[in-house]
């Protein structure tokens, strides 16, 4: 059955780029932003679960339902599973799931999802999260008998649902008896239902809930369901495409706007002042940076007579005489990562292109991610590593802020974001003696 393995894979590693002007395609996994799928966030994957059950002991311990006479373990051609109800208009059954407990930040809850056609039964199946009691919670699932994958608000019954597809309109089926991996994202207050890793609906609840105070598992409703592959993964995704500036704070925000550029939202800084760096710091609310991270952002230099022609994404921000950066300085030619102590001359790692007959263009957009691991800092420049280096003192760079800067410039960035970096896994093609039992 597809795990959560598979349908993050599916949904955020694939290589390649979402609506990107350029069709580039980024060497680490986009994730699309809950409210804005059209945008480009990254989250690092594979990811491992911080949570799963297979029931493949024959138990399900780490459940707690309401009702425990209406869940069993079954073997379902020799793979246990986890089954609901039974009895005929028995109405809701809840069950929780007890190791993550109430989850804080940004989550994916994952199941494989079996509706059995029974008669006098309904045909259904969800995750539930949020939940506070039996008669509060909100739910992402599907009513087979409906032809329907819904996400709602339970207070009692069905009824509050903030989306739903109806597959009759598409000419498609929801089959009883075939297994479908759901999984649900959470970000926030807005979270994201797919299907065998197809995005299928997006919704967000209203009135400032996190959908964070309560616990996750899974129900039914008058079926008989089975659950398997149950997966809680925590991630951070927080992700910027521009069309609301509240995200970003200006310490001279008379040099910022918004402009749009072929239906693309874009943060303009225009300095033809001279009047220094400018920067904006990216609001996380309040989550906390990981050990290892990755930035990204699309970076389009425009400069102008007399200006400076530069752009930046910056780290580890503590004023705005002391961060880290990592970018171009398009007028030199040169692609560099340094400390800015007031100015931009603590370098630690650059490259001029003129060496090798290269340039960067004006006018030109071009995709930055910026890997930190640790002291270790990367810069890849249209998913190709450009250059890379290590901060000494074991700087900590996850205490201090993160955002976009430029210098006495005019430049546009779009598409910013930030996630969880986790360094990719290499397998042996070979052993050592195969080796020798190939020569």
């Amino acid at each position: 059955m597809t795990s959560l393995f598979q349908s993050l894979r599916n949904r955020w590693a694939d290589v390649s780029l979402r609506n990107s002007r350029k069709n580039r395609s980024p060497i680490f996994s986009p994730v699309d932003g809950v409210e804005l799928l059209e945008n480009r966030t990254l989250l690092a994957a594979p990811v491992a679960p911080d949570y799963s059950e297979d029931f493949e002991d024959g138990a399900a311990e780490t459940f707690n339902p309401t009702n425990p006479a209406y869940w069993t373990i079954e073997d379902a051609g020799g793979n246990m599973v986890y089954q609901a109800g039974g009895t005929p208009f028995s109405g809701l059954e809840t069950s929780l799931f007890a190791p993550s407990g109430k989850l804080s930040g940004n989550y994916v809850v994952a199941t494989d999802v079996t509706a059995i056609a029974q008669p006098n039964q309904w045909q259904d199946g969800f995750i539930i999260f949020d939940y506070v009691s039996d008669d509060d919670f909100k739910y992402a699932g599907m009513f087979a008998g409906q032809n329907q994958f819904v996400i709602g608000h339970w207070q009692g019954d069905f009824s509050n649902r903030l989306a739903q597809i109806d597959w009759d309109d598409s000419g498609k089926d929801i089959v009883p008896g075939q297994t479908y991996n759901l999984s649900f994202a959470v970000t926030g207050n807005t979270g994201v239902l797919s299907v065998d890793g197809e995005e299928l609906l997006e919704a967000k609840f209203e009135g400032g809930s996190q959908l964070q105070k309560g616990e996750v598992g899974v129900a039914i409703y008058n079926a008989r369901t089975q659950f398997d592959n149950f997966e809680v993964t925590k991630f951070t995704d927080q992700t910027d495409d521009f069309d609301y500036t509240p995200d970003f704070s200006f310490t001279n925000p008379e040099y910022w706007t918004v402009e749009e550029d072929g239906g693309i939202k874009i943060h303009e800084v225009a300095d033809t002042e001279f009047s220094g760096t400018q920067t904006a710091i990216f609001d996380l609310n309040g989550a906390p940076l990981p050990a290892s991270y990755q930035l990204s952002v699309d970076l389009n230099v425009l400069g102008g007579p007399g200006l400076w022609a530069d752009g930046f994404i910056i780290f580890d921000y503590q004023s705005e005489t002391d961060f880290k950066y990592a970018g171009a300085f398009v007028g030199q030619n040169q692609w560099l990562i340094g400390h800015y102590q007031g100015g931009f001359d603590n370098r630690i790692a650059q490259v001029d292109l003129d060496d090798s007959s290269q340039t960067i263009d004006p006018e030109t957009t071009y995709h930055l991610d910026v890997i930190v691991n640790g002291s270790d800092v990367t810069l890849l420049v249209d998913s190709v590593e450009i250059i890379s280096g290590s901060f000494a003192g074991g700087d900590d760079l996850t205490d201090g802020a993160v955002g976009v800067a430029a210098k006495n410039t005019v430049a546009h960035f779009s598409n910013f974001a930030v996630a969880e970096y986790v360094p990719p896994v290499v397998s042996l093609l070979f052993e050592e003696e195969d080796l020798f039992g190939l020569i």
